[in-house]
C-alpha cells in the first residue's frame, strides 16, 4: 500500500465549510477523493484552519508576516521532517514548503518522492494586482523573495505539477524547471457535494440572474461585473447579479471592498454574499443562469470555473492564460460593457447555452487516476 503525505496551506472543520481559492480546496478535496482508494494510505498535514477530520494533522508553526511566514513554517517543517519521511510520497500543495524538505531529501539521500504542485505563479499574480506605493514596493520586494526561495525548493522535487499547460510553459521559465520534471493535472470540482446540492436545492434557475465568485482583490475585476450588469439592467430591469467574496474577515484589498460597497447602494438588485458553505455555495450556483470569470491580471484556471460549469451556468470570461484549455470561443468578454451585455442578453433571448460541455471528467475522483499513475 502506498502511503501518501499531503502538505497543505490549508484544512476545514468538515467537507462542507468554506473553503475559498484553489490552494486551500483542491488539496482537501482531492485528499478525501484520494482516501477513498483501498490501494492508497493518503494523511493531510496543513498550517490553518481546524479539522477534527480523521488523518488530518495540524502542524504548530508561530506567526509571522510576509516571507518571514514562510521561513517560520519551513523551520516547523524541519522538526516534522522524520515522521513525513515515513510516506513513499509526499505531495506539497505549495512550492513555499518544497525548500527545507527538498533540502533534508538530498542531505540524507532519502527515499520519498516529493511532488510539488503549483496552484498560482506569484509575482504575475502580483503585478496583476497593480498595488501602488508603498504597499507594492513591499509587496513586490516579498515576491521575488519568495522567487528566489520557491527556486530553490523546485529544484529538488521529483515532480512539479501545474494545473494547465499555460502554467506549465510559465513555470518552466519563471522558475528554470526542466520539462521532464514537469506534468499538467487539472483542478476541478466536488461532484459529490454538487449532488448534494441538488438534492437539497429548493430554487429554480432563476432567468437573467448573475453569479461572480472571487477574492477580493483587483485583479479578479469586480469592476467589470458590476459596469457590466449595469449595462445589462438598460436591456432588462430584472436583470439580478449575486457576488460571492470569500470570508469577510479575509478581505485582502480594502479598498476593492470599498467599491462594491458603494455601488451596491445604487443597484437594488445586487446581492454580496460571505462566508459560505460548500453546500450553500453549490445551491447560488445551480440558481443562478449566468456567471462571470473578467479577471484582468493572471489566472491559471481558476477552480471556480469547474464549479461553475459543473452547476449548469452559462459562463462569459476572459479568455487568456489556462482558462481557454477548458472553454468555448463564444463566452468570450470582449471587456466593451455595451457589447458584452448585448451579446448576453440576445443569448437569452435565443436562450442559448453554449457552455454546457463535458465537465465530469474534471470531478476529484475523476482527477485521482492521473495521481495514482503518477504514484505508480
Amino acid at each position: 500500500m502506498t502511503r501518501i503525505a499531503i502538505l497543505a496551506l490549508e484544512a476545514a472543520e468538515n467537507d462542507n465549510a468554506p473553503l475559498v481559492g484553489g490552494s486551500a480546496k483542491v488539496p482537501f478535496k482531492l485528499f478525501h477523493a484520494l482516501s477513498r482508494k483501498a490501494e492508497l494510505n493518503v494523511d493531510y498535514f496543513y498550517f490553518q484552519g481546524e479539522s477534527r477530520q480523521a488523518r488530518c494533522h495540524k502542524l504548530s508553526a508561530l506567526p509571522g508576516k510576509l516571507y518571514l511566514k514562510t521561513l517560520l513554517r519551513e523551520i516547523a517543517l524541519l522538526f516534522k521532517a522524520p515522521k513525513l519521511f515515513g510516506y513513499d510520497v509526499i505531495q506539497i500543495h505549495h512550492p513555499h514548503f518544497a525548500l527545507m524538505l527538498g533540502l533534508i531529501k538530498r542531505v540524507f539521500r532519502l527515499k520519498s518522492k516529493i511532488i510539488v504542485k503549483a496552484h498560482g505563479t506569484a509575482l504575475p499574480e502580483l503585478k496583476a494586482n497593480g498595488y501602488k506605493g508603498l504597499k507594492n514596493i513591499i509587496l513586490l520586494t516579498n515576491a521575488y523573495i519568495h522567487l528566489w526561495h520557491d527556486r530553490a525548493g523546485l529544484a529538488f522535487a521529483d515532480w512539479v505539477l501545474c494545473s494547465s499547460k499555460f502554467q506549465l510553459k510559465e513555470m518552466q521559465e519563471l522558475y528554470r524547471l526542466s520539462a521532464d520534471k514537469l506534468r499538467v493535472i487539472y483542478n476541478g470540482y466536488d461532484r459529490q457535494a454538487l449532488e448534494q446540492a441538488l438534492k437539497t436545492s429548493q430554487k429554480d434557475r432563476h432567468p437573467k440572474s448573475i453569479i461572480m465568485c472571487g477574492r477580493l482583490v483587483p485583479k479578479k475585476n469586480f469592476r467589470y461585473a458590476i459596469e457590466l450588469f449595469k449595462e445589462l439592467r438598460k436591456h432588462d430591469p430584472s436583470y439580478s447579479m449575486t457576488l460571492i467574496c470569500g470570508h469577510k474577515d479575509r478581505i485582502e484589498d480594502p479598498a476593492t471592498w470599498a467599491m462594491i460597497e458603494k455601488e451596491a447602494l445604487d443597484l437594488p438588485t445586487l446581492r454580496i454574499r460571505f462566508d459560505l458553505d460548500e453546500n450553500t455555495l453549490y445551491q447560488e450556483m445551480l440558481s443562478h443562469e449566468i456567471a462571470l470569470l473578467p479577471s484582468i491580471g493572471y489566472e491559471s484556471i481558476p477552480s471556480v470555473l469547474y464549479e461553475y460549469l459543473a452547476s449548469g451556468c452559462r459562463v462569459y470570461a476572459n479568455h487568456k492564460w489556462g482558462i481557454v484549455e477548458i472553454l468555448p470561443n463564444e463566452t468570450r468578454l470582449s471587456f466593451d460593457a455595451a457589447q458584452d451585455a448585448a451579446k448576453i442578453h440576445e443569448a437569452d433571448i435565443e436562450n442559448k447555452n453554449h457552455t454546457l460541455i463535458k465537465i465530469a471528467e474534471h470531478s476529484y475522483d475523476a482527477l485521482t487516476k492521473h495521481y495514482e499513475e503518477l504514484y505508480r
